[in-house]
């Protein structure tokens, strides 16, 4: 082999190695974009689920607010258990109703139930105004106007890991809703609800469905 073709094969291949890492030095900084494109999103869910959770926190405080409001001072009932729905939350609860001698008919019920790790977690949180309709010795019959919202997420462990994303997900359901509740025993109650729960899920209308409430507490 003479001494040009090889100087020719050799400057052939250095201009290859070059194009090579040009490329791969295109195709790194397009993953790191990709990568920094994600981060904003995340970020972005995650201050729009923060804006979520203000709101919903809220109108919760707002019905509580309203129902102490044009509520006279009475002697009142207390219950604490447990309740999930789609206008109530998931998690434990509380439900404050006046005696059913009182003048007001009106009360309110929050619930509330957080799971938080070091990478992801899941929130729930709602709440109620309530009105008794009806006072019975073992049921009573009742209207209610609620909000529960629910957010789960999950972040990456390694930032440096570039095929994995950050998630995170929520939803919100509020409306009006009628149901009864049953006094199954001394101190105990179950009680049930239909609501017109208008639905969000990621910021998208989802619908309006008919998604029961149910709760189960103790009283005195």
């Amino acid at each position: 082999m003479d001494t040009n073709t090889y100087r020719g094969k050799r400057q052939l291949a250095n201009i290859r190695n070059s194009v090579s890492a040009r490329s791969n030095r295109r195709s790194a900084a397009r993953r790191a974009a990709m990568k920094l494109e994600e981060l904003a999103a995340g970020s972005k869910r995650h201050l729009f689920f923060s804006m979520v959770c203000i709101l919903t926190l809220l109108m919760i405080l707002t019905a509580v607010a309203m129902v102490a409001l044009f509520s006279t001072p009475a002697k009142a009932e207390h219950s604490i258990g447990f309740a999930a729905g789609s206008t109530r939350g998931l998690g434990a609860t509380y439900r404050y109703l006046p005696d059913a001698g009182s003048e007001s008919p009106w009360g309110w019920q929050v619930t509330g139930l957080p799971l938080i790790m070091q990478n992801e977690g899941t929130i729930s949180l709602g709440g109620a105004a309530l009105y008794r309709l009806h006072q019975g010795d073992e049921a009573m019959a009742y209207a209610s106007f609620g909000a529960g919202g629910l957010a789960v997420w999950s972040n990456c462990e390694d930032d440096s890991d570039i095929f994995c994303e950050d998630e995170s997900h929520w939803g919100l359901g509020f409306g009006p809703g009628i149901g009864f509740e049953l006094r199954m025993v001394d101190n105990v109650a179950w009680a049930v609800d239909i609501p017109l729960a208008i639905m969000f899920a990621d910021g998208d209308f989802w619908g309006v469905y008919p998604v029961p409430n149910s709760s189960l507490v103790y009283y005195w």
